[in-house]
């Protein structure tokens, strides 16, 4: 009875993190769900919450290891491909709403090599009252965090990222990427500012993962194998 109860929260719980990913889907294809930079971090993180909590449940009915350290990496898989998506919408999406705004031209295929220049503008806009102080804070802080989770989840998902600075390096390189294809797509500015803010996320993620209190919990809770 009691694996029963269990059971049934656990897959509860799962489901439920499923329904908020086809939320996210449906935002990204549909124009009558229109959900911003803040709730797609919320949702996001109540993905990952709600499905670490549910595989936990049913991993402790388990007896093998091995079962719990493959239901683990599985539910890892689930939270990786809805931060994919949650990525995707704030990086490419989502960009086309600062085009009104007095930050950026009119064409939003624009370059910037030098570094600090976007930062200044924004920190002169906070002092002057050019831009909403939220949209300021959301792009200087959100370019800071948005690569954390990318750089857990390669870690604990792929063995070849434990290496020393691999992690790093794989970031940097999508990093760079994306802001290529942001001026290819004409999907926001390929900007040097972008890639110092995003690689502080990086490092702060490499940080953490290094951290001997980190592979400990990771192992407890069979994120990675011992």
């Amino acid at each position: 009875m009691k694996n029963i109860v269990k059971k049934t929260i656990g897959y509860l719980l799962i489901f439920i993190s499923i329904v908020l990913i086809m939320i996210m889907l449906g935002d990204k294809i549909s124009n009558d769900i229109s959900i911003p930079y803040r709730g797609t971090v919320i949702l996001l993180c109540l993905v990952a919450v709600l499905a670490i909590s549910g595989t936990m449940v049913l991993a402790s009915i388990l007896t093998r290891k091995e079962l719990k350290v493959n239901m683990m990496n599985t539910i890892l898989w689930v939270i990786f491909l809805a931060y994919i998506i949650a990525l995707l919408k704030v990086l490419f999406i989502d960009r086309t709403d600062y085009s009104s705004s007095n930050l950026y031209h009119e064409d939003m295929r624009d370059i910037n090599l030098i570094p600090f220049t976007t930062i200044k503008l924004f920190i002169n806009s906070w002092n002057y009252g050019y831009l909403n102080k939220g949209l300021i804070i959301t792009n200087i802080i959100g370019n800071i965090v948005i690569f954390i989770p990318m750089v857990l989840l390669l870690w604990c998902l792929f063995k070849i990222m434990r290496r020393k600075w691999v992690v790093v390096i794989v970031n940097f390189l999508v990093i760079v990427g994306v802001e290529v294809s942001q001026y290819l797509t004409h999907y926001g500015s390929c900007d040097i500012d972008d890639i110092l803010l995003n690689m502080i996320g990086v490092f702060i993620g490499y940080f953490i993962v290094t951290r001997k209190l980190f592979t400990r919990i990771c192992k407890i809770f069979y994120i990675i194998d011992a």
